[in-house]
């Protein structure tokens, strides 16, 4: 398997910041169930404590409380997320699940500059650009 985990994820959960010129910071979560989207699922978030354009930690914000929700009302948890971003943004995500004391989820950091996959705790994969992985 291209992404390197255990097993193929049945539920997809993938984030992203958008700022206006640093400020206003405010995220977003796309969730995908066996492929498919599943658009009442979506969610939309205000970044609240960061201040300053500083991504990777409006990216642990956003993955923190997200995944801290879900622990609190007992929802199943995605098998693989998905965040905009290298690896900084990478480990902003898994320092918050590993802070709520989940480390069996799988988070990878999409870098669209050069189709790089990057993980915490692997090396950066490159795919080709004919790639069928691509297209997910």
């Amino acid at each position: 398997m291209v992404l390197r985990i255990a097993a193929r994820p049945a539920i997809v959960e993938g984030f992203d910041i958008s700022t206006i010129s640093g400020t206003n910071a405010t995220g977003s979560m796309v969730h995908f169930e066996e492929g498919a989207p599943r658009r009442n699922r979506y969610r939309h978030f205000r970044i609240r404590t960061v201040t300053q354009a500083d991504d990777p930690a409006m990216m642990g914000e956003l993955v923190g409380r997200h995944f801290a929700g879900l622990i609190a009302r007992g929802d199943k948890l995605p098998d693989l997320v998905v965040v905009d971003g290298g690896i900084t943004q990478t480990r902003a995500a898994r320092d918050q699940l590993l802070r709520l004391g989940r480390d069996d989820v799988a988070v990878i950091g999409l870098a669209k500059t050069h189709e790089e996959i990057h993980r915490s705790d692997a090396p950066t994969i490159r795919l080709p650009e004919n790639s069928a992985a691509l297209k997910f």
